[in-house]
């Protein structure tokens, strides 16, 4: 009885550590991105990290990627409005789709007929959302528009950063 116990508490444990080993080998490879077998049933991971520009058909570099912009046209009963700003996270429904996704630094527009024409006068038809998070329910959003963009330090931006001392 102990043989069969230990025999199957170790495949147990050479299963699971394999399977975790494998898993990261594939993602230090980056074999996930080259070969559509191998990638996670998630597909919006690839898409908000900028992984998707790894994919063979798709041009670009993962490694250029910083940040996730993202522009979303929602439906609301005001009328259409366009929020964007920073991705923070999201969140996946139970059956793997998108349920909501939470922005940070957001600005909307009104698109409707009316409100356009009544902000005409105005210079600025962007508002900011003060706090600390946007949460947008993927069910109420007609599409997204996803921009990545890499952050660059100059040489003298860099040398000013090494030469703060924090302790005073």
């Amino acid at each position: 009885m102990f043989k069969i116990v230990f025999y199957l508490v170790s495949l147990g444990i050479i299963s699971a550590a394999s399977g975790y080993l494998v898993r990261k080998l594939i993602r230090k490879l980056k074999l996930d991105r080259k070969y559509k077998l191998l990638r996670f049933q998630n597909e919006w991971h690839y898409v908000f990290t900028g992984e998707i520009l790894d994919f063979p058909k798709v041009p670009g570099k993962s490694e250029e990627v910083d940040i996730t912009y993202i522009d979303a046209l929602v439906k609301t009963d005001e009328g259409t409005i366009i929020y964007m700003g920073l991705l923070a996270d999201y969140v996946l429904s139970k059956d793997g789709g998108l349920d909501r996704i939470y922005l940070k630094d957001v600005r909307r527009r009104f698109l409707n007929n009316q409100t356009e024409q009544a902000e005409d006068n105005s210079t600025n038809k962007y508002y900011e959302l003060p706090g600390e998070f946007f949460v947008l329910a993927y069910d109420k959003i007609i599409n997204l528009h996803i921009t990545y963009y890499k952050v660059s330090i100059d040489a003298q931006l860099e040398q000013e950063i090494k030469d703060i001392d924090i302790e005073n």
